[in-house]
């Protein structure tokens, strides 16, 4: 899996085309292989209005590696199938918009959809979602190009091949009891802010292990149509590495009793201020239909897990239980909470200890002398550490510390949406592919694979402490 991934960005801008590469992600496959993911965006600073630019027929993305330590050599690389195309409107003659119920407009085919007001300093509220046959459309109002309570809205094809090239505008339109603005405008034609697509291809056969742990350089390089460089862009890449730092942790699919499907993800972030949303579709493997499209989900729950890999005791510890206070600390070392009194055995890898904390939940385990505590619901937001205090009397060996400040280790994210079933061929499973963005809609990470219903991807399955307090299907 990735460990290093560097970019630096060498533009062409004479040669036309298609934009810029956005991102680059190397990934294993559930078959032992890898894939490299190449996004290429274009936006608003890159005349995207100009829509033979956002048209990625006849263009192609070519890596080459270059071995740094020693490593086989690898083949270079050359995608050309573009998938997943999305692209990005934005009300740039319309701003002051509060909380209001449109109808979008994509060609002949159209969603309502009831928006919120951005809260609590937000930039933008949350993505609101609808799909037709065709497309998913989703909007949300925010500040995107200067001003407040502009409408932007985003558009992706039911399926990953459909093309977006032809789509230059949308439309969206209000009732005249309650109008966009305070100028009572019912209807405005948003403009194109930014469209991206990708291609991947395998760099790797599947089995592959000979790249593990070998460092490479790459050079991959976006062609236009006629074979000229539109971008370039480098990066470092350290193959097998399996670390999970953010990114898309598990995903498992299942059939309902009613018979519609549930799809579950989990994802993690070594920070207390990730803000994620999460992509996905889900199609029927035997004749791929599309189940579910979805863009800009946001998660359920959260689980913020705090971890010390040994807590130092005067002596072995063998299944002896300690009385601890934990404290809730900010960023600041503030106490954020009221403290919670509990027990624990040390030297075991016992049951897991749950206790209320204010309106949300503990929970914290030994694994030896490791310690993890787990915090989950309302009371999670403001605690980024947690102190715990050793109370006397000891029926153990003393520990050498009687006061340990636990540090953030991991943040658990869950998502989960439902799909309609209906009389989709489920026999061969179904094929999930799950983007997940960013603050700043940066693409963090992606896992597709093709299975059985039931059956989770795991990507995460060395990770001691697993989520314990949110729910786990």
């Amino acid at each position: 899996m990735l460990l290093a991934l560097l970019l630096a960005f060498s533009p062409h801008a004479d040669a036309a085309c298609c934009g810029k590469i956005k991102r680059i992600r190397i990934r294993p496959t559930n078959t032992g292989g890898r894939r490299i993911i190449v996004v290429v965006q274009d936006d608003d600073g890159q005349q995207v209005t100009t829509v033979d630019r956002a048209d990625w027929e006849g263009a192609s993305v070519t890596t080459r590696f270059t071995p740094t330590d020693g490593g086989p050599a690898i083949d270079d690389v050359t995608a050309e199938d573009w998938t997943r195309q999305r692209r990005t409107f934005v009300s740039d003659t319309l701003s002051g918009v509060s909380a209001t119920a449109i109808t979008v407009s994509v060609g002949e085919e159209s969603v309502s959809l009831d928006l919120a007001a951005p809260e609590g300093g937000a930039k933008s509220s949350a993505w609101v979602a609808e799909s037709t046959e065709t497309y998913s459309i989703s909007a949300r109002i925010g500040s995107f190009d200067g001003a407040d309570g502009q409408i932007a809205v985003r558009v992706q094809g039911m399926s990953k091949k459909t093309s977006l090239d032809n789509i230059e505008s949308v439309t969206i339109t209000a009732s005249a009891e309650a109008p966009l603005d305070a100028d009572k405008t019912t209807e405005a034609s948003l403009a194109l802010d930014a469209a991206r697509a990708r291609a991947s291809e395998a760099v790797a056969a599947d089995g592959t292990s000979s790249i593990d742990g070998y460092t490479y350089d790459y050079t991959t390089t976006l062609y236009n149509a006629d074979g000229e460089t539109v971008d370039t862009a480098t990066g470092s890449v350290v193959m097998g590495d399996g670390a999970v730092a953010r990114g898309v942790c598990s995903s498992k699919v299942k059939q309902k009793r009613n018979g519609n499907l549930k799809h579950t993800v989990f994802t993690t972030s070594d920070s207390a201020d990730s803000d994620y949303s999460l992509d996905v579709l889900i199609a029927a493997r035997a004749d791929g239909e599309t189940l579910l499209s979805t863009t800009g989900e946001t998660s359920v729950d959260r689980e913020r897990h705090f971890t010390v890999d040994r807590v130092a005791f005067d002596g072995e510890v063998a299944g002896e239980v300690y009385s601890l206070t934990l404290y809730p600390l900010d960023k600041e070392g503030s106490l954020v909470g009221a403290p919670v009194d509990t027990e624990l055995a040390f030297g075991t890898s016992g049951d897991q200890v749950q206790a209320r904390w204010g309106d949300g939940f503990a929970g914290i385990d030994a694994s030896g002398e490791s310690v993890n505590l787990a915090l989950a619901g309302d009371a999670l937001e403001p605690v980024t550490s947690v102190e715990l205090v050793f109370n006397e009397p000891y029926d153990g060996p003393d520990p050498i510390e009687t006061s340990v400040v636990v540090p953030l280790s991991l943040e658990w994210t869950r998502f989960v949406q439902t799909a309609r079933a209906g009389e989709a061929d489920l026999s061969s499973g179904v094929d999930v592919e799950v983007q997940l963005y960013d603050e700043a809609d940066g693409l963090l990470d992606e896992m597709t694979y093709g299975g059985s219903l039931g059956k989770q991807q795991d990507r995460c399955a060395d990770i001691l402490f697993k989520p314990s307090l949110i729910g786990i299907d």
